[in-house]
């Protein structure tokens, strides 16, 4: 299986729960401001070997994409920023899908 590398901030007393591509991305996180809870204690980005990811196909009729996409609307809108980071990446594949079909389906 293949892997790949990404980067977390950590303290001393766990897993702050960002993982980011690039150590920059990390740095700049890192960087940002205070540490937004302290009981972690000392932060510092670690380096950490994980699987990647395995690519799905999923068909959806144009019906089905709005409705995931409203669905990820509430879900953001419920979760806040964390959510919102996690759903972007999907809005933007969806986003991508929708302008194919219609680039390729005018009217």
């Amino acid at each position: 299986m293949e892997t790949q590398v990404e980067y977390q901030i950590r303290g001393e007393h766990g897993y702050m729960g960002s993982c980011y591509q690039n150590r920059k991305e990390a740095e700049d996180a890192l960087n940002e401001g205070p540490n937004p809870d302290p009981t972690f204690g000392e932060l510092y980005i670690e380096e950490v070997e994980t699987r990647k990811p395995q690519m799905l196909k999923l068909e959806l009729t144009k019906e089905e994409g709005q409705t995931l996409f409203e669905l990820l609307d509430v879900a953001v809108k419920a979760g806040g920023v964390q959510v919102a980071k996690a759903a972007l990446p999907i809005v933007d594949k969806l986003m991508e899908a929708a302008k194919q079909v219609s680039d390729s389906n005018p009217q």
